[in-house]
């Protein structure tokens, strides 16, 4: 209280008259007379404590820097190294500053070094900064100023990728938006956190727009994650501007670059940019983007293409997977019939014989619907009732039973809605297209 009050000498005399004097006392002593300016009776005190610890070091410390008396801050550090407490991140703080006020950055530097780089904090940068400015070194005070800044941004950018990973991404934004600068790694960690949702992919074009006015180069991660958003908005021109940006980077030839740009183009309904993007990939190409581009053609109805396309890709040595499959089938089933429809089939049997793709379930549906846009009802029920391993469900059921409405297959239409009702008793779609069929047979 008298401390506060400027009474000071009040302040000793009351201390002195403590009988049994603990260590809350002696610190206080000692903070109060530094708080006067009086750093040398601070000192005295500081003397006098029979057993000083991480407080009483840290306020002499002080003392001492105030007063430049660096023969009793030397003391005090080699206390503190006998306490076990050179590496505690205030008394280490407290003794760089008392070093740089002595003009020792030498051994400022070697505290400061000794500390773990995870466990420095803002003072202990400043303190290590103002000791070398000080010394009228300020060519390397600047470079630890930047070293500085590498080290926050590297920790913010490390957050922010932290919390992306785990779906945090409004604490990401909270880092991101504290960031003095960022780098490719931090825009590009937001970008892709925005793009894997489906309701903020405008929010990653955005960012990527933000980015850009920033003066951060993107990378090929950046490139792929905002060109997935612009696919799913369904933005062209916007797509056609960042196009611009991967050849201004020299990216169209890396294969996630180039792919997810025909993959853009595909879904923004440019098929002839989507060739265009494949034809840059050059021999960059890998399975993912041949079945990309395959995948385009037969979206947009190219089935001819298609087909010609998964030819070329076998002359070239890549081996078909199951997703190569499921683009065939789709080729084959909305090919429009006739020979090329035969030519896609044999294709996609030659992915099951040849290269040992395994039929899946959902594989399974498709060919019932191919077999039954093309007339092959026996072949399909047949395939059906086969299972291939699966178990025959509800889906292939009634897509073998769509096609027999289609066909007007009074009796194997029959036959299919008995299975049908017999999986799904409360269904009704079994009656009405067997219903169908029969108002077709009559007609």
């Amino acid at each position: 209280m008298y401390s506060k009050c400027g009474r000071i000498d009040e302040a000793r005399c009351v201390f002195r008259r403590i009988k049994n004097k603990n260590p809350v006392s002696w610190n206080a002593i000692i903070a109060a007379f530094s708080q006067c300016g009086d750093f040398a009776s601070a000192l005295e005190f500081y003397v006098e404590h029979p057993v000083p610890d991480k407080i009483t070091l840290i306020l002499a410390a002080k003392a001492c820097a105030s007063l430049g008396d660096l023969d009793r801050g030397r003391e005090i550090h080699a206390r503190a190294v006998e306490l076990g407490l050179e590496s505690d991140l205030l008394v280490a703080n407290s003794l760089i500053g008392m070093y740089g006020k002595c003009y020792c950055v030498g051994d400022a530097k070697r505290l400061f070094d000794g500390l773990d780089a995870k466990n420095r904090d803002v003072i202990s940068w400043n303190s290590i900064i103002a000791a070398y400015i000080l010394a009228g070194m300020s060519s390397q005070a600047l470079e630890l100023f930047r070293e500085r800044m590498d080290t926050e941004m590297e920790l913010a950018t490390s957050l922010v990728i932290m919390y992306c990973k785990f779906g945090c991404v409004r604490d990401a934004m909270a880092v991101f938006s504290g960031m003095r600068s960022r780098d490719v790694v931090a825009w590009t960690a937001m970008i892709t956190a925005f793009s894997q949702q489906e309701h903020t992919s405008m929010e990653a074009v955005d960012y990527f727009c933000r980015m850009d006015l920033d003066g951060s180069k993107p990378d090929e991660v950046t490139f792929a994650s905002v060109l997935g958003s612009i696919a799913r908005l369904g933005l062209l021109s916007r797509g056609r501007s960042v196009h611009c940006d991967v050849l201004a980077c020299g990216f169209q030839s890396d294969v996630v670059v180039g792919t997810a740009l025909l993959d853009m183009y595909s879904k923004c309904g440019s098929l002839i940019d989507a060739k265009r993007a494949f034809n840059d990939l050059g021999g960059s190409r890998n399975l993912v983007s041949w079945n990309a581009m395959i995948a385009a053609m037969a979206k947009h109805g190219d089935w001819s293409s298609g087909f010609e396309l998964y030819r070329a890709m076998i002359l070239e040595g890549v081996r078909p997977n199951d997703v190569t499959f499921t683009n065939m089938l789709f080729l084959c089933s909305h090919g429009g019939g006739g020979d090329r429809e035969c030519g896609i089939w044999d294709g996609c049997a030659s992915i099951v014989l040849e290269f040992g793709v395994k039929i899946t379930p959902d594989h399974h549906c498709s060919i019932v619907d191919v077999l039954g846009r093309s007339g092959r009802l026996e072949e399909a029920e047949e395939f059906v009732d086969k299972g291939m391993g699966f178990e025959p469900g509800i889906v292939e059921y009634r897509t073998l039973l769509g096609s027999c409405t289609v066909a007007c297959d009074m009796e194997r239409g029959a036959r299919v809605a008995q299975r049908v009702m017999e999986i799904e008793p409360q269904t009704s779609m079994a009656y009405s297209l067997l219903a169908k069929i029969l108002r077709r047979f009559c007609s």
